[in-house]
Order: structure tokens, then sequence, then C-alpha cells
């Protein structure tokens, strides 16, 4: 194969990981609204709630460790231009800053979470175009 298959394989399994997990997030988030309702107790809500915020962080983990690993491999290989190697950086610090906002009610924590979200849409636009142009 290529030389950069196995940083391939490692991205690729992270993006399918966080994939996965937020799924799974997703369908307990919507099973809490639906029993909220149902009048379930107080206590499996708070367990569902619990979950969802586990899987929420493994998801946010998985995307971030994805973009920090094309970073890296940019910046060291060479093989792409450096701000791009930046911009998957920037993205993977801002997703494991964006985790304070699981843990704080503080307006620097929201911001940071406000701000991994574009940042991480902007880098799979990039990473979409750069990808278009080797196909």
């Amino acid at each position: 194969g290529q030389e950069g298959d196995g940083w391939a394989t490692a991205v690729g399994s992270f993006f399918v990981y966080a994939a996965a997990i937020h799924t799974m997030g997703l369908v307990i988030d919507a099973g809490m609204l639906l029993s909220y309702d149902a009048g379930l107790s107080d206590e499996l809500l708070l367990t569902l709630w619990d979950v969802s915020m586990v899987s929420t962080t493994m998801m946010i983990l998985g995307f971030g460790a994805g973009a920090t690993c094309v970073a890296i491999g940019v910046l060291t290989r060479g093989n792409r231009a450096r701000w791009y190697g930046g911009l998957g950086l920037l993205t993977g610090i801002a997703s494991a800053l964006s985790l304070g906002t699981l843990v704080s009610d503080s307006d620097g924590a929201a911001a940071v979470s406000f701000v991994m979200f574009p940042l991480f849409m902007l880098w799979v636009i990039v990473s979409g175009v750069f990808l278009d142009r080797d196909a």
C-alpha cells in the first residue's frame, strides 16, 4: 500500500467510533425526551442523562483525536499546506477544551464549545476539498 495507509486507517477508525458513539447518544436523548412524559423515575432519567453525557464526551474526543492525528501527519510529513495542519491541531485542541462545558457553566467553556463546532466543520470542508483534488 501507500505510505500513509496507517494514518488513514487510524483517522477513519476515530471518525467511525465518534459517529457510532454520537448515534448512541442521540438514541438515549430521544428516549429521555419520550420517557419523561411516560413517568419514569428520576433515578432512571438521571442514569440516562449520565450515559448521554459520556457518549457526548466520547464523540468529542473521537472527532478531536481524528483531526489531531491528521494534523500531526500533515505537520510531520509536509504533504499538505502547513495551515491545514495548524487548522487540524487547533480543531483538536478546541475539541479537548470544549469538554469543559460538560462540567462547567462558565462563559469561557461555552465560548470554546461554540467555536469548536464551526472549526470542525471548516476542517471537514477543507479536508473534502483536498480529498477531491487527490481523486
